[in-house]
């Protein structure tokens, strides 16, 4: 147990070892490879064979292999190659890289993660396909390894398991830019949301917890109230004083607004910042986004959203839980651009993750009964457990959140020996 609270990585019970791609990296890192904690088994895979032997002088305990996670057919040898010399299941490792496309077929191979860049900001085009964990040095490499660093903010506060939360030190927390109608608006997210359909959804507890809350909100108000309040602090600290907050209201047949309680509670923590709630309004029923293109999208969406009163230089932060192209959430926010706020920052909960064809199903955990079990939420802590679909008539007390993840990561971890996980002839 101790491993698994030690790291947040979806698809990792306990970090063993950590697989550097080293071309994606300059040549003067390796002046700093030996800061890394040297409490868990470093591999560095390169085609530069000076670069290699070079690294082994470095340390002996470093290991190498000639190899590249470069091209489809390259990534999944060189996968395999990785396991066997580590001496290690895929969920015992994480690769670390430069190359943000490497990173994201590995994902589909259920390997996990972390994305070294030394931007402030992270580009738009690139946060559907977000790695486990996004750095800026080597110091946050020995924060993960440590635990103080666990993860993205949203995910990790989340995370509730036997009545108790995690307790971490530092949470990443995303930050980008769109362009809109010419008007450029800022998009804070706490996270990522992963749909039905991917892998690392069964054990994501963030991702759950949406959905949950789509149909019954009173269940997780307190849980994203006390992280959009934490969210809102950290923009405050790192993008500017908040004038104004609001949320994506409904459709005018919508009976539940969602949102509402979580704007009330952060202007009632934070009395600086004004409830405009009741000044974003929507004002035509408009069709689903979920199964639309982004041609479609923003078609969709024009003119749904009306602002009431002017907001003149003011800083206007807009909530929702959930943000995919973002065209719902940026053309409320050009309506308050149009009333002349200076600036809209957009916070969400979660921004949605692409999905990976690379893996098309999963294996689930099954209960003793022949069904499947599946995360569920306990109605008197909101703590997270998995429990047998059928419930009602089987006995199972079912398992805990860390030890239904862990079976699960064993469940699905990467089958090197298996023959079906060789390439396809086709690619």
């Amino acid at each position: 147990m101790k491993g698994l609270i030690r790291s947040m990585f979806i698809s990792l019970n306990e970090l063993k070892g950590l697989v550097v791609d080293l071309d994606s990296f300059p040549e003067e890192f390796d002046d700093i490879w030996l800061e890394i904690d040297s409490s868990i088994s470093i591999l560095f895979l390169s085609k530069d064979e000076k670069r290699l032997s070079d690294i082994e002088k470095i340390n002996r305990d470093f290991i190498t292999h000639n190899g590249t996670f470069g091209g489809f057919l390259n990534k999944r040898k060189s996968l395999i190659d990785v396991h066997q010399i580590l001496e290690m299941e895929s969920f015992e490792l994480a690769v670390l890289s430069r190359n943000l496309e490497i990173l994201k077929y590995l994902q589909g191979m259920n390997v996990s993660t972390i994305y070294f860049s030394q931007e402030d900001y992270s580009n738009y085009e690139d946060v559907g396909n977000l790695p486990d964990f996004l750095i800026g040095s080597i110091e946050d490499i020995n924060d993960i390894i440590s635990g103080d660093l666990k993860g993205f903010f949203s995910e990790v506060a989340s995370i509730i398991y036997n009545g108790n939360h995690i307790e971490f030190k530092q949470g990443v927390v995303i930050v980008t830019d769109k362009e809109y109608q010419n008007r450029t608006s800022t998009i804070v997210s706490g996270g990522r949301y992963f749909s039905k359909s991917d892998i690392r959804y069964p054990i994501h507890q963030l991702s759950q917890r949406i959905i949950k809350n789509k149909d019954y909100p009173e269940s997780q108000v307190s849980l994203f109230s006390s992280i959009y309040n934490d969210l809102v602090r950290f923009i405050e600290e790192q993008i500017g004083r908040v004038d104004v907050l609001t949320r994506i209201p409904p459709r005018p047949s919508q009976e539940k607004d969602r949102m509402i309680d979580s704007v009330d509670y952060v202007c009632r923590q934070k009395t600086h910042i004004r409830n405009a709630a009741s000044s974003l309004v929507c004002v035509r029923d408009y069709e689903s986004q979920k199964f639309l293109n982004q041609e479609e999208r923003l078609s969709n969406i024009q003119g749904v959203f009306k602002v009431l009163e002017d907001f003149n230089d003011m800083h206007v932060v807009i909530i929702d839980d959930v943000i995919s192209t973002g065209a719902t959430a940026l053309e409320a926010a050009n309506e308050f651009y149009k009333a002349g706020a200076r600036k809209v920052t957009i916070l969400v909960l979660a921004i949605n993750q692409f999905k990976n064809y690379l893996i098309t199903s999963y294996q689930p955990l099954m209960c003793q009964c022949g069904s499947e079990m599946k995360m569920r939420f306990n109605r008197t802590n909101n703590s997270a457990f998995f429990g047998c679909s059928n419930y009602r008539s089987c006995n199972n007390k079912g398992l805990d959140f860390f030890a239904g993840m862990k079976a699960y990561n064993q469940l699905n971890k990467v089958e090197i020996d298996k023959e079906e996980f060789e390439d396809p002839e086709w690619f």
